[in-house]
């Protein structure tokens, strides 16, 4: 898996996270797939506080790699935290056979 994440200048962050291999044959029944999600600053906020708990990370790829690299999270948990806290997000996604779905 390859993360990425970067502040879009106006407040609100994006991660990308792209899967190749046994992993995406898994999770998404295709050899390759990519996932991006735009939080907005409230989101990214609230998302911090609540999952980076002792306030030590910053937003960015440290902060995403932090949540995401060792394994205990992936992106669409992220997406999972912010639907059940109705919190709003944008994501894009995809994959040779699923193609691209966005939602704004």
């Amino acid at each position: 898996m390859v993360l990425t994440a970067w502040d879009e200048g106006d407040g609100s962050h994006t991660v990308c996270e792209e899967v190749e291999g046994p992993s995406a044959e898994l999770a998404y029944e295709e050899p390759s797939h990519s996932l991006c999600v735009t939080f907005p600053s409230q989101t990214a906020e609230l998302m911090a506080k609540h999952l980076d708990r002792d306030n030590k990370m910053t937003w960015g790829l440290p902060w995403a790699e932090a949540l995401l690299g060792n394994g205990d999270y992936c992106l669409a948990d992220l997406m999972d935290f912010c639907d059940a806290a109705e919190l709003s997000y944008s994501y894009k996604s995809e994959g040779p056979k699923s193609g691209l779905s966005y939602r704004p």
